[in-house]
C-alpha cells in the first residue's frame, strides 16, 4: 500500500520471482457463487499459504483484458504478455488452485510503465486478510 492506495510496486516484479511472473489468483476458477465468496476463499489460501498476512495487505482486482490493453497502450505493443493457469499446492499444508502467473512483465527498462498501467486498472481492492468482527 502507498498513502491508503495500492502501489504500483505490487506489479514489480521482485529478485524471487526466479520464474519471471507475476503470482496472480484466477478468481473465476474458484466457482463461487459472488465476488464476496471469491474473496473469501482467496483470503483463507493466503492465510495457509503465506503462514501471516499483514493487516495492510490488499487483494488488487484487474480484468485480464483491460490489463492486456493498458499495458499494451502504454507500451505500444513492445510486450508479449500472457496469464496461465498455474497450481500450486505444497503436499500436507496448503493448496492454491486458482494460482495463476501473468508472464512477459520487463525487469528494468518499462517495469515501472507496466506497473503502473496494471495499477490503473484495478476495479476493486479488498484486505488479503478476513475483517475480523
Amino acid at each position: 500500500m502507498d498513502q491508503g492506495a495500492v502501489g504500483i510496486t505490487a506489479f514489480v516484479l521482485e529478485e524471487k520471482d526466479k520464474d519471471d511472473a507475476l503470482s496472480v489468483n484466477w478468481l473465476e476458477f474458484l466457482k463461487c457463487d459472488d465476488r464476496v465468496s471469491e474473496i473469501a476463499e482467496i483470503q483463507q489460501i493466503l492465510a495457509v499459504k503465506m503462514n501471516r498476512v499483514s493487516k495492510n495487505s490488499r487483494i488488487a482486482v484487474l480484468n485480464v483484458a483491460q490489463s492486456f490493453a493498458a499495458i499494451d497502450r502504454v507500451l505500444k505493443g513492445k510486450l508479449n504478455i500472457t496469464v496461465l493457469h498455474s497450481p500450486t499446492r505444497v503436499e500436507g499444508r496448503w493448496d492454491d488452485p486458482s494460482h495463476s502467473s501473468i508472464y512477459g512483465l520487463p525487469r528494468k527498462e518499462d517495469r515501472l510503465t507496466a506497473a503502473t498501467a496494471l495499477r490503473d486498472v484495478i476495479t476493486e481492492v479488498h484486505p488479503a486478510s478476513p475483517v475480523s468482527t
